[in-house]
């Protein structure tokens, strides 16, 4: 897989979202990723025209544990003609690199253009990992069958956030998406610093470019502090709202 060589050259994912950064303010609390934090970001439509739009709301929040961590989950988000996707998710994740889950139950819903949530939408399962295999309870579904590198999108976030800053490199990890989309070979490689301008100051960057079979590219960027800031695809985006962390002892 050919990789951006610079930061330079992903540049135009945080033009994508320029409008969506109007009223940005970038985090100016201390944070610790192995701490217990919680995030919330707006959903940003890049390609509603003419200038975007806020279309959701995706909450992370993190528990440390001795021996990982606990994500908990909830996104809102609008589809088309204006009906809303809904889910939430619990996940116990390893302390590994990658944030493996253990485990993880899941409910997902659709809701009318009125709030109502459409009740024959409603879909509630669980999963656990047991050696390469993930395999699921409530829903009839097969196990997925992965590399020894895998992890969720979500806990992706988590992941991200935990490597330092200083180390280089390139990594290829299953990905699964949703709970249950199994995105396989993925590539993800480091990019950076680079320098944006955000709510008014200058402010150095480090990203993570992501490519894969099954995918669209997406480029993640974190502050000086690990904290991730945006996460960008070709049609959406997320940008940090609100951030939250564990006060230090």
């Amino acid at each position: 897989m050919d990789l951006p060589a610079t930061p330079e050259a992903l540049r135009h994912s945080l033009d994508a979202i320029e409008l969506g950064l109007k009223d940005f303010v970038p985090p100016s609390g201390p944070f610790d990723a192995d701490r217990s934090w919680t995030h919330v970001y707006r959903i940003w439509q890049i390609m509603r025209a003419p200038s975007g739009s806020i279309d959701g709301q995706l909450r992370i929040r993190r528990t440390a544990r001795g021996d990982g961590s606990l994500l908990e989950v909830e996104q809102q988000a609008l589809m088309m003609k204006h009906y809303g996707y809904g889910c939430k998710a619990s996940i116990e994740c390893t302390a590994g690199r990658w944030s493996t889950p253990r485990r993880f139950t899941a409910e997902t819903w659709t809701s009318a253009p009125d709030g109502r949530i459409e009740p024959e939408s409603r879909l509630k399962f669980a999963a656990e990992a047991a050696g390469r295999e993930i395999r699921f309870c409530g829903v009839r579904k097969p196990p997925l069958r992965v590399a020894a590198d895998w992890t969720l999108d979500w806990a992706l976030i988590d992941a991200l956030q935990r490597m330092p800053l200083e180390e280089s490199g390139t990594w290829v990890l299953d990905l699964v998406e949703d709970c249950d989309l199994l995105r396989p070979r993925q590539c993800l490689s480091r990019v950076g610093p680079l320098t944006a301008r955000l709510g008014g100051k200058d402010v150095e960057l480090w990203g993570f470019c992501h490519i894969g079979p099954g995918t669209l590219p997406t480029h993640y960027w974190l502050d000086g502090r690990r904290r991730l800031l945006f996460a960008v695809r070709v049609f959406r985006a997320l940008i940090l709202h609100s951030s939250e962390g564990e006060p230090h002892p």
